[in-house]
């Protein structure tokens, strides 16, 4: 009788998929992150190709999981866990058709963060209300000067990721936010404006590792360096960046925007030399929508958010106190003062941070609905406004988001004595408070992030 022949190894595979075997793990170990505290890698083997999952939790309690890129050599990095805890985590392999085989428990007990001066505490947290994920924001204690550190805070207010550049200080001003690696599946961490001196922006993966490098900061931006970066850095949807930088000229200080791509070549570039202004505007914010080929530039000290056409740069309007717009008829404060971190809506609107400088005593969130045929400017959206009793003041720093479940989230934080303390806070249209998270120093001293932004969970919940 002819014997059949061999089955080739494929169908062997599918074969041993269909009687229900598992694939078997070898050399599973669990090693140290050296970037962060807060991560391990869990390494192991399989003799067939298979989709990695390292599940985890505190205690026994796998309540977690991240993956990797399928394989037969697989190292997955875990991240999402608290500091000085201890962690139950298990490998699995999952094989065509979904068989899987899981490793024996393993053990991880996570160390200590570098800003262990920092105490965080949630206020609020009303999980039917809130925009779940986690919070990424900069990190400083007792004053403007830090070391330039990002990090992820839980809905519990608990760090769960961290990246230090290094141990000298940077200024109070970075910006730091998430952004695309190759594709959404591996996203990195940005970090730009007040590094310190001689290190670069760059982008981080989520182990640590530092996978782009920008433009190096010339000299300390707190001391105005000619040069400098300072206060806005962002990546834009086309690929470049968008950075601010002092200049000056003949002893007067103005800034300079400028886009460049990846490769650091120059691509455009805008100066606010030539502004109609008595004194320096003090830029702390910079935008650019590319579709309508515009950009728009805040300056604080002159309490004016600038759009600029990019084609020829000229400024197209001034919105705020003395601007072009007609203020709001039925608003006690019509304008914004010292404002901080403006946002374009889908409905052309524009959400800011009013701190209110020295001309009131308390500081909210604007929206302001903007007719560029009529030049009116009427606020759309207040907080606290008539919403809540929430009175606050910060001068130096805030930030506003308008969130996916249309939420905004505010980030109140302060360096400068005789402010409200440092908090960030989620709140509903409607004014009800979502969450809460407050900030200060071990010894009570300040303690405040720049800006933040509410990102997605980055690890899978069981």
């Amino acid at each position: 009788m002819r014997q059949p022949s061999p089955l080739p190894i494929p169908a062997l595979a599918y074969i041993t998929v269909l009687l229900g075997c598992e694939p078997q793990l070898a050399d599973v170990e669990v090693t140290d992150n050296p970037r962060s505290t807060l991560s391990c890698f869990v390494h192991w083997t399989t003799s067939e190709p298979t989709h990695p999952r390292v599940e985890f939790g505190p205690g026994g309690d796998l309540r977690w999981f991240v993956e990797g890129a399928q394989g037969t050599d697989h190292e997955v990095l875990v991240i999402g866990m608290r500091p000085e805890t201890s962690y139950t985590l298990q490998a699995v392999s999952v094989a065509a058709g979904g068989v899987e085989s899981r490793s024996d428990q393993l053990t991880y007990e996570t160390g200590s963060v570098p800003f262990g001066d920092l105490v965080t505490e949630v206020a609020e947290y009303d999980e039917t209300l809130a925009e779940p994920g986690w919070t990424l924001t900069n990190v400083a204690v007792k004053g403007v000067n830090y070391p330039v550190t990002a990090a992820m805070f839980d809905m519990d207010g608990e760090p769960v990721w961290y990246w230090r550049q290094s141990d000298r200080d940077g200024r109070n001003d970075v910006e730091v936010s998430l952004v695309d690696g190759e594709d959404s599946a591996h996203p990195r961490v940005l970090v730009g404006a007040g590094v310190a001196p001689d290190a670069p922006a760059v982008e981080v993966n989520l182990a640590g590792e530092v996978v782009w490098e920008g433009p190096v900061q010339v000299g300390d931006a707190q001391l105005v360096t000619i040069g400098a970066m300072h206060h806005s850095f962002t990546r834009l949807s086309s690929g470049d960046y968008l950075a601010l930088y002092y200049d000056g000229k003949d002893a007067d200080l103005f800034d300079v925007i400028q886009q460049f791509d990846a490769e650091l070549n120059s691509t455009w570039t805008w100066s606010a030399e030539n502004l109609p202004v008595s004194i320096y505007p003090w830029g702390n914010a910079v935008l650019a929508d590319l579709e309508e080929n515009v950009a728009y530039y805040n300056g604080r000290m002159n309490s004016t958010l600038h759009k600029i056409d990019r084609a020829d740069g000229a400024v197209l309007w001034r919105l705020g106190e003395g601007g072009d717009f007609d203020p709001d008829p039925d608003a006690e404060h019509p304008w914004f003062h010292e404002a901080h971190a403006p946002e374009l809506q889908p409905n052309g609107n524009i959400l800011l941070y009013d701190n209110g400088g020295t001309a009131r005593d308390f500081s909210r969130v604007l929206e302001l609905a903007i007719d560029e045929e009529a030049m009116t400017a009427e606020i759309a959206w207040e907080y606290p406004g008539g919403l809540a009793d929430d009175p606050w003041s910060t001068l130096a720093m805030g930030d506003a988001d308008r969130l996916a479940n249309g939420n905004t989230l505010v980030t109140a934080g302060s360096l400068i004595a005789g402010d409200s303390p440092s908090r960030v806070f989620e709140v509903t249209p409607d004014g009800t408070m979502a969450w809460e998270l407050w900030m200060s120093g071990a010894g009570e001293e300040l303690a405040a992030p720049y800006m933040t932004e509410r990102i997605p969970m980055l690890v899978g919940e069981l």
